[in-house]
């Protein structure tokens, strides 16, 4: 595993991640910052083992990315924390009472898809590649129960370079917790790491 190549794949990532974080903490009734990342190398249940999950369950917002170089990300949030977020997420104004068909899972769904959005092209930007994202998917449940989910679509004994980031989002004294994941495999990182270099 190249240490070099790891640094590219946490600078990219971070940096998409921070740009999406500073238009959601303009445009949303919350405050959002990454916290912390690292670069791992492991498969599907090493990643999901690195979250904390809270009386043994979690939500996963993920999806697969397809096209030259293919690859899986996901979004681990704590169910108590899923009120919170989508507070944070929408503006004062929403009415649930005037929306019923906008449930939790369809703001973390959407969530997912923004947060996630943002990671993936910035990875495959850098190397001039576009991306043909599926539509994300929703999981809840135990450790197992999210391996298994997500497990349906990237397999669970191959091996990756495992992108984690934590996400801090604050509103009103309150603080809620998530996680992002990015599975990428080892030939788009070393398409990273032969690519021009990036700026620190």
């Amino acid at each position: 595993m190249k240490e070099e190549e790891n640094q590219i794949l946490r600078r990219l990532a971070v940096s998409g991640l921070e740009r999406c974080l500073a238009r959601l903490s303009r445009a949303s009734a919350g405050t959002w910052e990454l916290t912390g990342s690292v670069v791992f190398r492991g498969a599907l249940p090493a990643a999901v083992g690195r979250h904390d999950f809270k009386n043994n369950s979690a939500t996963a917002v993920y999806f697969e990315v397809k096209g030259e170089f293919p690859f899986t990300s996901m979004m681990l949030f704590d169910p108590e924390d899923a009120e919170h977020l989508s507070k944070c997420f929408l503006e004062n104004s929403f009415s649930r009472a005037a929306h019923p068909e906008i449930t939790g899972e369809v703001i973390l769904l959407e969530l997912g898809n923004i947060v996630l959005n943002s990671l993936i092209n910035s990875v495959l930007n850098f190397v001039k590649k576009s991306s043909i994202p599926l539509l994300p998917r929703y999981v809840q449940g135990s450790p197992q129960q999210i391996i298994d989910g997500v497990g349906a679509v990237v397999g669970l004994k191959r091996n990756f370079r495992i992108f984690k980031a934590t996400l801090l989002t604050s509103r009103g004294g309150r603080s809620g917790k998530s996680e992002v994941f990015a599975l990428i495999p080892h030939k788009l990182a070393a398409a990273a790491g032969k690519a021009r270099p990036l700026a620190e």
